[in-house]
């Protein structure tokens, strides 16, 4: 019963957030971290406020969240940088150019994302400057 109800709460909460996800990802994000949860033993309450600066979780209680998600989406090459392309269809076209841009702004200085704390700060950054 909690994990329904956090999986609804998340679902209200992301239509009001920064990061809008496209009608065909929206259900794939709410399951990758879902997943991504449960394998980093993050309390699924975390969940509803990862598209929101306000209520971002800390590093200590997202853990290696944010690197799981990008790895279940394949967003990441062989040397740890992003595959930019693959991002694309992820989010909403409305936010997508304005996402990209600062995500650029964003990225670690190496851009590559080998450790759960550059996938972390990248994901807090984002939500800050959007």
């Amino acid at each position: 019963m909690k994990i329904i109800a956090a999986v609804l709460f998340f679902v209200a909460l992301a239509h009001s957030e920064k990061l809008l996800y496209s009608p065909e990802f929206f259900q794939k994000v709410a399951d990758a971290r879902l997943e991504c949860a449960n394998t980093e033993k993050v309390d699924i309450i975390q969940l509803v406020r990862l598209d929101s600066i306000l209520f971002f979780p800390t590093s200590e209680e997202l853990k290696c969240h944010t690197l799981c998600v990008m790895n279940k989406f394949k967003v990441l090459n062989d040397d740890h940088t992003l595959k930019m392309e693959e991002l694309n269809p992820i989010f909403k076209d409305n936010i997508l150019k304005n996402f990209l841009v600062t995500l650029e702004k964003c990225l670690p200085e190496d851009k590559k994302f080998d450790t759960c704390e550059k996938a972390y700060n990248t994901h807090r950054c984002v939500l800050k400057k959007l």
